[in-house]
């Protein structure tokens, strides 16, 4: 991946938070919409990739929830993805 690749920042903001994380520069916090429907591992969430650093932390459901991702469906009461029918 080349820098003028529109993807190189996102990648490389990433590639520094997890370097931050595994060297303890970056702790992460609960999930900034903790609550009862808070699902799955906690993921950090870029604003503005120029700052790599600067990040928030978001359970997986409403990390896809602010990134705008369909795959964001609500969970029943087993932490299971409620199926959609046809």
């Amino acid at each position: 991946m080349k820098p003028s690749d529109p993807r190189y920042k996102k990648a490389r903001a990433r590639w520094a938070t997890r370097y931050a994380i595994k060297t303890g520069r970056l702790v992460p916090g609960p999930c900034e919409m903790a609550g009862l429907e808070c699902h799955g591992k906690i993921e950090a969430h870029h604003d503005d990739y120029r700052k790599p650093l600067d990040v928030r932390w978001f359970c997986r459901r409403h990390h896809l929830k602010i990134d705008g991702h369909a795959m964001a469906r609500p969970f029943n009461k087993n932490g299971m993805g409620k199926r959609r029918t046809a």
